[in-house]
């Protein structure tokens, strides 16, 4: 009887990083901008499910919608 490795197994790691990385994400858009149009969020979304990719435009590209200071100087 051999020893049969799973290779398998070492995408499990990476799968979660990246679930828990887009979920983050994702969360953020959703809850932390709410002026940002439902459009952009939905757009936003379906880029964040782009493995790795996704997270550099996000980074690179996402820009907030311009929010009014609530300190008044």
């Amino acid at each position: 009887m051999g020893f049969k490795w799973h290779w398998e197994l070492l995408g499990i790691p990476p799968l979660i990083v990246w679930i828990s990385g887009s979920g983050y994400l994702t969360y953020h858009v959703w809850k932390t901008h709410p002026l940002d149009s439902s459009r952009k969020k939905v757009l936003w979304t379906i880029v964040l499910a782009v493995p790795v990719v996704g997270w550099l435009l996000y980074g690179q590209f996402y820009r907030e919608a311009k929010q009014e200071s609530w300190i008044k100087l």
